[in-house]
Parts: structure tokens; C-alpha cells; sequence
């Protein structure tokens, strides 16, 4: 298994858990005279303000890990799915209903 940054330690799974919510999250960065403005869905917005208040570079996360297909949250699908290029492969993010995330997951 993979993780985006290697130290999973207590210290740094909120900002781990950030870095995915940003990969799998449509909100744009815009850069105003006001300062920083998030376009988007207000749930996406406010993930990738916390990524942001928490340090996480969000623009050379996305850099890094460039989105090669999406499948958007719906009725039907009560999460959205985003994979990743990444040396070496792919990376898939995730994030939705609890409910629905939870049973897709699997402890290697």
C-alpha cells in the first residue's frame, strides 16, 4: 500500500486524511485582489480550506498526483472516486457517505 506522505503517525493523520479530501475534491483555488477564493461545492470549499489552515500545499499536491478520471458524487453513487497518476501507478481517493465508503474499504 501507498500513502502520500510516507509518516502516518498520529501527529500527521489529520493532514494525510486533508491531502486525500483535496485530491478527490472539485473546489478551484482562485487567487483575488481580496486574497483567496474557493469555487466549488461549500463541502469541497471547506475541505480545502482546512487543507489549507493545516499547511497542505494544495496546488502542488494536485501537481503531484494529476486526476486521470473521475466518477462524481450522484444519486446513485453516494461518493465520488477520483484516481491519481503517481510514479510507479495509480493512486484512488475517495470520499462520501460514511456508509458507502466504509464498505468498499479492505484492511491488507
Amino acid at each position: 500500500a501507498y500513502s502520500i506522505n510516507e509518516d502516518w503517525g498520529a501527529q500527521n493523520a489529520l493532514s494525510n486524511l486533508l491531502e486525500v479530501c483535496c485530491l478527490c475534491n472539485d473546489a478551484e483555488i482562485v487567487q483575488t485582489e481580496e486574497g483567496l477564493r474557493l469555487n466549488g461545492s461549500p463541502t469541497d470549499g471547506c475541505l480545502v480550506q482546512a487543507a489549507l489552515d493545516r499547511g497542505v500545499d494544495v496546488a502542488s499536491l494536485r501537481k503531484r498526483f494529476a486526476r486521470i478520471s473521475v466518477q462524481r458524487r450522484s444519486e446513485t453513487y453516494r461518493f465520488m472516486v477520483t484516481q491519481h497518476a503517481m510514479e510507479g501507478g495509480t493512486l484512488t481517493a475517495m470520499k462520501g457517505s460514511p456508509k458507502e465508503v466504509l464498505a468498499r474499504c479492505r484492511i491488507e
